[in-house]
């Protein structure tokens, strides 16, 4: 089967546009054509924010939203400070923020501005993406005053917007996105063309992004407001379309030579190994035999002694020594790994910096949602023949998914490149997996499938693993004890050139602390 992959890639330096912009209030000319920038060049900075930082993925992603989601086990304190990756992810956001006010001044001072609807659809998309992660990171953050020092000293120190009112804005940005895009328009609208590095200016996989994004924040947040199953009625009830098999979304290292090194420097330390949670929900055992799931081969290894033997949450009885197996030069040798008693994260998926992507979405996540969707009612009546089709199709997505990337590395053949790929799973694989006690079909526990499947999906997605727990609190957890991390707190340098406001803020929510819930959490 052919796989069409929708990717995200960065452009050269060249064309990440700042946000300087003075004398752009007195452009009244084609943004496509002015004198100091144009809209292209700037809708490409816009989405060059998608791509993760490291320190995202070092103190924040593998320890503390691994830790509380179970995704990951760090075995010890790397180093690593949440500190620097708040800081990183805010000074992401509102240098994206900067850029998209840039591109809403060029778009106000055209005077065709029919003509560049679905650009504003595009960039609408990506910012409410944007929005929603940091909403849902930190909370309360200055959004509708924000990056707007440019219009006057009144902004130089915009205050904190409610956390909800943004979410729910974004929700509707998202659906206006969808509506107003028009597909097959011609000469009658601009269009970005080449510079389109998201879906290559298909305005239907534009309208299926905004409208999988939409069903994903929909349901997050639905227990907290049920106003948001209108959300997913608009879309399950109205047939609009989602992204489907194979149109997974995805940072794509491949087309540009993209170095997503970041990843495996963020693992190097060597202080994370392959959880007890995740390893017991897709295996009966510690033998071979015992491994149901074939991801499990994907996502997890063998100790250096050979064996199956994931780390218990809390610390494993037996300690770990000082190998590392996720050491940058390990393709260069094994032995460059040293000695190491517990599973660790496969080596592979994290060190193919050249040739595996990072997941924004997947189809496999769409079906997972719409089977939560059927089995709740939400948006729609209560339908469990269609919840447990989705679950099923979801599964099976995802393992196609993770076979067909581990492949693609394989045969891409660069130094970092995977190796030691097992087979892709027959259909009688997949009938052993289906019917395994802890994966096959029982109505009343459908929810409690439906979230294990689609956390395990996510062991690449660490973010979307967190907040499906913070959401439902139905996970996989073991250990005994609930590690609680609730929210991102806030950057230093927010503090120090917003200090006024970020202590209003601050009072207002009880404490800039990890345990203050975000304002759809159970």
């Amino acid at each position: 089967m052919k796989i069409k992959k929708y990717i995200i890639t960065v452009l050269s330096i060249a064309l990440i546009i700042t946000s300087c912009d003075d004398g752009f209030e007195e452009m009244n000319q084609d943004p496509f054509n002015p004198t100091e920038t144009s809209l292209p060049p700037v809708f490409n900075s816009l989405t060059a924010t998608m791509v993760k930082g490291w320190q995202e993925q070092t103190g924040l992603e593998y320890e503390l939203m691994g830790l509380a989601s179970q995704v990951t086990n760090p075995h010890a304190n790397s180093g690593y400070l949440l500190a620097n990756a708040s800081n990183e992810i805010w000074e992401n956001y509102y240098k994206y923020m900067s850029d998209a006010r840039l591109f809403d001044r060029l778009v106000a001072d055209y005077s065709e501005a029919q003509k560049l609807d679905n650009l504003i659809a595009q960039k609408n998309i990506i910012h409410a993406y944007k929005t929603f992660k940091m909403v849902d990171y930190f909370g309360d953050i200055p959004y509708y005053d924000g990056a707007k020092a440019t219009d006057g000293a009144e902004f130089f120190y915009p205050e904190y917007s409610d956390q909800k009112t943004v979410y729910m804005d974004m929700m509707q940005m998202l659906k206006d996105a969808d509506a107003n895009m028009v597909v097959g328009a011609g000469d009658d609208y601009a269009s970005l063309a080449t510079y389109d590095v998201l879906f290559g200016d298909d305005k239907t996989m534009w309208r299926k992004f905004a409208n999988s994004i939409r069903l994903r924040q929909a349901l997050r947040a639905y227990d907290a407001d049920n106003t948001l199953a209108s959300h997913v009625s608009d879309i399950l009830g109205g047939n609009l379309p989602l992204i489907e098999d194979g149109e997974d979304v995805e940072i794509d290292p491949v087309s540009l030579n993209l170095d997503l090194r970041g990843r495996i420097w963020a693992y190097s330390g060597g202080f994370v190994r392959f959880g007890e949670t995740m390893f017991d929900a897709m295996s009966d055992g510690t033998d071979e035999a015992d491994i149901f799931d074939p991801r499990l081969r994907l996502f997890s290894e063998t100790n250096s002694s050979g064996n199956w033997a994931p780390m218990p949450f809390g610390g494993g009885a037996v300690a770990e020594p000082a190998g590392n197996p996720n050491a940058e030069n390990r393709w260069e040798d094994q032995a460059n790994a040293g000695d190491y008693n517990y599973s660790p994260i496969n080596y592979w998926i994290l060190t193919g910096r050249f040739s595996v992507p990072e997941l924004v979405i997947t189809a496999a996540e769409v079906h997972f949602l719409k089977a939560e969707a059927y089995a709740k009612g939400v948006g729609v009546a209560t339908n469990m023949t269609k919840a447990r089709e989705e679950y099923e199709a979801g599964i099976k997505s995802s393992i196609d998914y993770w076979f067909n990337m581990a492949n693609f590395s394989k045969n891409f053949g660069d130094d970092y490149s995977w190796r030691n790929v097992p087979a892709t799973p027959d259909a009688a694989a997949m009938t052993t997996m289906l019917t395994n006690p802890k994966v096959a079909w029982v109505d009343a526990d459908a929810l409690e499938l439906i979230y294990t499947q689609r956390w395990i999906s996510h062991f690449r997605q660490v973010p979307q693993a967190w907040s499906l727990w913070r959401q439902t609190k139905m996970t996989p957890q073991t250990g005994g004890s609930e590690f609680i991390f609730n929210r991102v707190v806030y950057p230093q340098n927010e503090q120090d050139r917003n200090g006024d406001n970020y202590s209003a803020q601050v009072n207002e929510m009880g404490g800039d602390t990890k345990d203050v819930k975000v304002w759809w959490m159970q």
